[in-house]
C-alpha cells in the first residue's frame, strides 16, 4: 500500500503541534525540509517521541537553496556535498523511511554545451558518491523544473547505476514542460515508462500554467486521476502532498482521502 504524507518546514512550527494535527488526518508520514536554521534547532529525541506518540514517520528533504553538488567549480561542489552530508548524518539519528536530494544548478553559464558537458559528467559522478553517502538513509535524488535536471534525459543518464532511486515530482515535470514548451502528457508518460522500476517517492502536486505549481490537487490543470493511474504501474512506496499553497489541514484530510479512493479503484 502507498503511504501518503505531507512536508513540515520550519514556518509550520512547533512540530508537535503540526504532527498531532496531521495525525487527526490520517496521514502517514511528515518529510521535514532542513531549511536552516534546520538541522540545527531540531530536536532528535522530540522527533523520535513523536513517531511514536502519533505514530507518525519520517523522512527529510535536505537542503535544496544554495547548494550544487555538481556544480563546475570543485569548491562549490564541495562545501555543498559536505552540507548534505552533515544533514544525512543528522537524519541518520531518526531512522527515516527516505531522504531526498536535488540535482539542481543555477549558472548563467550553462546554456553553453562546452559547460553543459562539464554539469552532466558532474552529476553522474556526483548523484552515485551521494547514493553512497546516504545508503543508510534511502537517499534519493528528485526532478526539477529547471532547464538542467528537469527533462527526463537527465534524470535518466544520473539515475542510470542499479542503486540509485528517484522521487518523480509532478508539479516539477509540469512546469518544466511549460517552460521548454512540450508537452506534459507526454514528458509524463516518458519518465513513467523509462524510471517506473526507480520511483520510491513521488512528490504530488497541480499546477498552473504559465509558472505556478505546489498547488492543491484539483485545483489546477492536471489529470490527477490518470497520474495516479500511472504511479500504480511504479514502484512507489511514497507520494508526498507538496502543497505550498492555498492550504490547511482540512485541505489535506480531504485530499488524501481522494487519493486513497483512486488508489484503490
Amino acid at each position: 500500500m502507498i503511504k501518503i504524507g505531507v512536508p513540515y518546514w520550519y514556518g509550520e512550527r512547533p512540530l508537535d503541534k503540526f504532527a498531532e494535527e496531521i495525525a487527526k488526518q490520517n496521514i502517514d508520514f511528515i518529510e521535514i525540509s532542513l531549511d536552516y536554521p534546520y538541522p540545527e534547532q531540531l530536536d532528535i529525541n522530540e522527533i523520535n517521541k513523536i513517531k511514536g506518540k502519533y505514530g507518525i514517520e519520517i523522512s527529510f528533504h535536505g537542503l535544496w537553496s544554495d547548494v550544487s553538488i555538481s556544480h563546475p567549480i570543485k569548491t562549490i561542489a564541495n562545501a555543498s556535498m559536505r552540507v548534505i552530508g552533515d544533514q544525512i548524518s543528522f537524519a541518520k539519528q531518526v531512522n527515516p523511511i527516505y531522504f531526498i536530494v536535488h540535482q539542481a544548478i543555477r549558472l548563467p553559464t550553462a546554456m553553453f554545451e562546452n559547460v553543459q558537458k562539464k554539469i552532466n559528467e558532474n552529476s553522474i559522478k556526483t548523484t552515485k558518491e551521494i547514493v553512497t553517502m546516504g545508503k543508510d538513509v534511502n537517499l534519493i535524488i528528485e526532478n526539477v523544473s529547471s532547464v538542467h535536471f528537469g527533462n527526463f534525459h537527465d534524470l535518466i543518464s544520473m539515475t542510470n547505476d542499479n542503486d540509485v532511486k528517484v522521487c518523480l515530482d509532478v508539479g516539477h515535470v509540469a512546469k518544466y514542460c511549460s517552460r521548454a514548451g512540450l508537452d506534459f502528457k507526454e514528458q509524463f508518460d516518458i519518465s513513467i515508462d523509462k524510471l517506473k522500476d526507480k520511483i520510491v517517492v513521488v512528490h504530488l502536486h497541480d499546477f498552473i500554467s504559465p509558472e505556478k505549481d505546489h498547488v492543491p490537487i484539483g485545483s489546477g490543470e492536471l489529470n490527477i486521476e490518470y497520474i495516479l493511474k500511472r504511479i500504480k504501474e511504479t514502484s512507489c512506496k511514497y507520494i508526498l502532498l507538496e502543497y505550498h499553497h492555498n492550504f490547511d489541514f482540512n485541505t489535506y484530510g480531504r485530499d488524501v482521502a481522494k487519493i486513497r479512493k483512486i488508489l484503490n479503484s
